[in-house]
């Protein structure tokens, strides 16, 4: 007993090198690599503490053969309430498999889910995965939530989006048409990362008339993943490009009103 729990616990301490050492062979991207490392790992586990499992039971059954009959033969309801007790863990370990086979993501991946949570993947198991976000908080999220929830992986995604919506005074709707082309021009010029050949939206449109306001639309899209330093830089450059623009044709932004009611 004790020689196969050893041999069982040295077998998982190898096979992790064993299988990065082959897999590493393969012309798939590192990501992928350590991906299918992963699923190998978790899969031959399974199998490694099941043999140990049955090898566990024989050996006992062969020194206590009557007494461990006696445990088993308590049967039915004891059965029964350790299949439901299990259910739930299975059922989370069998969605930790799959979604590591399927790719959707890898640690160090930033991901948007369904329900808003986005983060950074830090961390995954066989029965939760463990997501950073950008208060540096932590969120453990069990797998059978993921396997039934949207999930965008934001770190495959080689482009982005700049959207704003600008706010001008009526006093200067005659300069609107120019203004556009002024902010077109300027965020060409000067901002190398947007998209100006046609094939991603570039707009400057006059979109609206409000009750306070006349509404221009900006929508850009960026040669950048929508994370990262580099993406927030780029949307910098956005913002001061139409600042410039708005400033050289000496139009005002218009300021949000408030109505206050005093009773």
């Amino acid at each position: 007993l004790i020689y196969a729990t050893w041999a069982c616990l040295r077998a998982r301490m190898y096979k992790r090198s064993f299988f990065e050492a082959v897999v590493h062979r393969t012309p798939q991207n590192l990501k992928g690599k350590q991906g299918l490392v992963d699923i190998l790992d978790m899969v031959s586990d399974f199998f490694l503490f099941a043999i140990l499992a049955l090898l566990w039971i024989d050996i006992l059954k062969i020194q206590r053969g009557q007494f461990l009959s006696s445990i088993f033969a308590l049967g039915g309801a004891g059965t029964l309430a350790l299949t439901l007790a299990c259910q739930d863990l299975a059922k989370r370990s069998l969605n930790g498999l799959s979604l590591a086979a399927s790719d959707a993501f890898y640690v160090g991946d930033h991901i948007l889910l369904g329900d808003g949570t986005d983060g950074r993947i830090v961390s995954t198991g066989w029965l939760n995965t463990e997501i950073q976000g950008s208060n540096e908080l932590i969120t453990r999220i069990p797998n059978t939530q993921l396997a039934n929830i949207r999930i965008s992986n934001q770190s495959r995604v080689k482009f982005s989006q700049v959207k704003q919506y600008l706010r001008f005074s009526y006093d200067d709707i005659d300069k609107i048409p120019d203004l556009c082309t002024e902010i077109k021009n300027e965020i060409a010029t000067s901002c190398p990362k947007v998209i100006t050949d046609g094939s991603g939206t570039f707009r400057v449109r006059w979109v609206d008339y409000c009750t306070d306001h006349v509404k221009v639309l900006v929508d850009c899209r960026l040669r950048n993943p929508p994370k990262g330093e580099k993406y927030y830089e780029t949307r910098e450059g956005v913002l001061e490009a139409i600042a410039r623009a708005v400033r050289r044709k000496k139009v005002v932004f218009a300021m949000p009103t408030e109505l206050s009611i005093s009773k």
